[in-house]
């Protein structure tokens, strides 16, 4: 797991932050808490390793579509003890490739 760790964090440390124009210019931040997504599920069992190497295959698309995308496609939450979570998607064709990415 350490391996799809360290290129994660090596794409997230080039990229650090960018300004997302659906949320107003505001930035989004690479942290740990991503690395953390893409590698485990909600419930923090590890992700199927085929869909870990899918997610580090297609981040460099990702960040580009959350840079790009004026909008987002779908907007989701609940709320769970008094906090309230919200997800948003973004759906883009970037080089050729259709992605579909979650914030």
């Amino acid at each position: 797991m350490n391996i799809y760790k360290n290129q994660i964090q090596a794409i997230f440390q080039q990229t650090k932050e960018i300004a997302c124009p659906a949320f107003g210019g505001e930035m989004v931040i690479f942290n740990a808490k991503g690395i953390n997504h893409l590698l485990y599920k909600g419930n923090r069992s590890e992700r199927d390793l085929s869909r870990i190497q899918t997610n580090i295959r297609l981040l460099p698309r990702a960040i580009r579509v959350l840079q790009l995308m004026p909008f987002f496609q779908e907007e989701s939450g609940y709320e769970k003890e008094g906090v309230k979570f919200r997800y948003w998607a973004f759906e883009a064709v970037v080089d050729d490739r259709r992605v579909k990415d979650g914030a």
